[in-house]
């Protein structure tokens, strides 16, 4: 299973090229899309991933997961085998971070910060169109598991990073010369 966050039409065919690509004896993986609709816009753009789903015949392999409680998405992640977030313009992905979390391999867009080798050990994929993402799916879902567990426990390594207690030390050393700072 792979969950998806942004830039839903280009995750949709990279998953479609993927799924080509993938050999017929090899089980087929499923897309699934989490998210909210608020309103008719919403649910406009939902309509139209189905239709396009079922223009690339790859909507018997996508699910479209609308407005779930906590519990069922921490349940769709913990099933997830990498979790994809292609929002370029954004260089921090707190998504990223839950699909580590969860021990979902990212493959991702923004190239700062989250996906970069920790301990000299590779953390997820970085990708920018539709064939990288269709790459690193057909990757992911061919690895075999030791490599992507090895993966996903350095990723998670690398979280550890953005963890509330690393951000909590971070804040205190960055605004301590400040308030301990004398006037002379």
């Amino acid at each position: 299973m792979i969950h998806i966050l942004q830039a839903h039409t280009l995750q949709l065919e990279a998953f479609a090229v993927a799924v080509k690509k993938l050999d017929a004896d090899l089980p087929r993986p499923k897309l699934q899309f989490v998210g909210s609709c608020k309103n008719e816009a919403d649910e406009r753009r939902l309509q139209n991933l189905r239709d396009r789903a079922n223009e690339l015949k790859v909507d018997g392999d996508v699910e479209l997961h609308k407005n779930v409680l906590y519990s069922e998405l921490v349940k769709l992640l913990g099933g997830a085998a990498a979790g994809i977030h292609s929002m370029v313009d954004e260089h921090f992905g707190i998504s990223v971070v839950e699909y580590i979390a969860s021990s979902a391999l990212p493959i991702a867009g923004p190239k700062m910060d989250i996906v970069l080798p920790e301990e000299g050990k590779q953390t997820g994929f970085l990708a920018q169109n539709v064939q990288d993402y269709a790459d690193a799916i057909l990757k992911t879902m061919t690895m075999p598991e030791p490599e992507r567990l090895e993966m996903a426990a350095a990723a998670r390594r690398r979280a550890l990073r953005f963890s509330e207690q690393r951000f909590s030390e971070d804040f205190k050393a960055a605004i301590r010369p400040i308030l301990f700072h004398t006037s002379r």
